[in-house]
């Protein structure tokens, strides 16, 4: 779960970098799908209750639970990738788990605000029991114009020997 935060959170910085809170998007964006990969690792993470509800137009609200079986820190590595509908990649990158997650952006911080994750920055984050908490994007958050495409996005944890901790994959389109 915690890895799906994270995807949203670079995947919105990176996308909409030039953000306003002043004036509503002249688009809607649509999430298509939003699924973890059906091989990742179950021993490192369970996810429970994740789910996203469309609260209005451009108004996103992830809620749910998640238990890590295991520390998760800097030794773990995040991949991401957001490609337009012709496959070309559009940001591309990779991030040890902590630096990520405990960046001092935007989202990230929305995010841990919205979790009941511990105030304060972790390294490695403690195995245990999370939960989000509407944690919402609002029309007024994104930018006032963008490309209009359908969009894939892709991201996965790997522990230091590559295997997939978990991963994400998201469908949106701009239109």
């Amino acid at each position: 779960m915690l890895l799906l935060w994270l995807l949203l959170c670079c995947a919105l910085q990176l996308m909409w970098r030039d953000m306003t809170t002043t004036n509503g998007a002249s688009y809607e964006v649509k999430i298509d799908s939003f699924v973890p990969d059906p091989n990742y690792d179950r021993t490192s993470v369970t996810l429970n209750t994740i789910r996203v509800t469309r609260r209005g137009r451009n108004n996103y609200v992830i809620s749910g639970d998640a238990e890590l079986f295991q520390n998760w820190g800097n030794e773990n590595l995040v991949k991401y990738d957001i490609s337009n509908s012709k496959g070309v990649p559009m940001i591309r990158g990779s991030q040890p788990f902590c630096e990520l997650f405990n960046s001092n952006n935007y989202f990230a911080l929305k995010i841990r605000n919205a979790s009941t994750i511990p105030p304060g920055k972790y390294c490695p984050l403690p195995k245990g029991r999370y939960e989000i908490v509407n944690f919402q994007v609002e029309d007024g958050e994104l930018p006032l114009i963008a490309v209009k495409d359908t969009y894939t996005a892709d991201a996965r944890m790997t522990a230091p020997d590559g295997h997939m901790v978990l991963a994400y994959k998201i469908n949106f389109s701009i239109i």
